[in-house]
């Protein structure tokens, strides 16, 4: 939904990139918001193979309660932080999308820490 939120109207492959994941799984997950209302799916214009989504306005409600929740947990969890302990989380957060990213038996050994 986020990438559908901030992107607009995107194809079934464009969402599955945004996500880092299969397009089939993005595809039965979209079945799903369809058939409850909050996602809308076309054929493309330019090619009729291919599916368009973009949420409805259903759907763009939801995800703005999402987002407004998480913030709010977000806020509340880290209040009592300070600014060098948040640039410190932010840097091993960074870190540990980075060690995710690296193919499977990829090293560390000649990349600064």
């Amino acid at each position: 939904m986020a990438a559908l939120a901030h992107h607009g109207e995107l194809r079934v492959g464009e969402i599955a990139r945004f996500a880092h994941l299969e397009t089939p799984l993005v595809s039965r997950e979209l079945n799903r918001l369809v058939d409850d209302g909050y996602a809308v799916r076309r054929s493309d214009a330019d090619d009729g193979r291919v599916a368009r989504v973009t949420l409805s306005e259903q759907g763009f409600s939801a995800y703005q309660r999402y987002r407004r929740a998480t913030d709010e947990i977000i806020a509340e969890t880290f209040a009592s932080w300070r600014a060098d302990e948040l640039h410190h989380l932010a840097g091993s957060l960074e870190r540990v999308l980075s060690d995710f990213a690296r193919p499977p038996g990829g090293s560390r050994d000649n990349e600064d820490r």
